[in-house]
């Protein structure tokens, strides 16, 4: 379990929750049942995947905690323009602190099955070190 300290000395809370409270402070309804939340750490690795995560993608959580959250992306777009798309956008949210919406866009499922999605990127800080998230939804 990872664990992130806030205000007060002595008191933790989980990633999860910390993520959670980030999209309650930017006014996302978040319905785990329906959608995903997944955060990644600087170096692009899934950190977190809970909510709907494993109904729309197929990993269960052991599976996708650890795994390069560019395995999602289908290969016809992990060519270096969308790879350098995807990191202005990510710059973007960690710079402005602004929430952006993702365009419609596909993902690649475990099984192989492609999956189109919308999705809300935001930055959360994590010991410090701020890093991205998204809720996601399936369409």
């Amino acid at each position: 379990m990872i664990f992130i300290m806030i205000e007060a000395p002595y008191f933790f809370m989980d990633l999860g929750d910390a993520l959670r409270q980030e999209l309650e402070k930017q006014s996302f309804p978040y319905d785990q049942s329906l959608q995903g939340l997944l955060a990644q750490d600087q170096d692009g690795i899934l950190v977190y995947y809970g909510g709907a995560a494993q109904d729309i993608f197929g990993y269960t959580g052991a599976e996708a905690i650890g795994m390069p959250s560019s395995k999602l992306v289908p290969r016809s777009a992990s060519g270096e323009e969308y790879a350098r798309r995807r990191q202005e956008m990510f710059d973007r949210v960690l710079n402005t602190g602004q929430a952006e919406l993702m365009p419609v866009t596909e993902r690649v499922t475990k099984s192989g099955e492609t999956v189109r999605i919308s999705a809300v990127v935001f930055s959360y800080s994590f010991n410090g070190r701020a890093s991205i998230a998204a809720l996601v939804e399936p369409i």
